[in-house]
């Protein structure tokens, strides 16, 4: 009896997230946004239009990084916005299960 290795792959990237109409969920959130701005200040062809630049920007921004970049990015925008939530928060090089 031989182990049956095919049996026991895991696709590369089983947990990727599943894109709709072409867009994943950041820029669809990006997307939805911007349109709804657009809709509130009656300028929906300019909430078109700023949801196709930031989706431009977001594919290029995207290009070559590593997964969950944009996330960490975002998260780090929040600390420089907050200086107290940056204060209590420890540096990228302590780790949080060391002393």
């Amino acid at each position: 009896m031989s182990f049956d290795q095919q049996a026991h792959l895991v696709a590369f990237d089983v947990e990727a997230a599943t894109p709709i109409m072409f867009l994943d969920a950041q820029e669809l959130s990006l997307v939805t946004i911007s349109l709804g701005l657009g809709i509130v200040s009656d300028l929906f062809m300019g909430g078109i239009a700023i949801g196709a630049l930031l989706v431009v920007a977001s594919k290029k921004l995207k290009r070559g990084a590593k997964r969950g970049a944009t996330q960490h990015f975002l998260w780090n925008l929040g600390l420089q916005v907050d200086p107290a939530l940056a204060r209590l928060a420890k540096p990228a090089w302590i780790n949080d299960f060391t002393n």
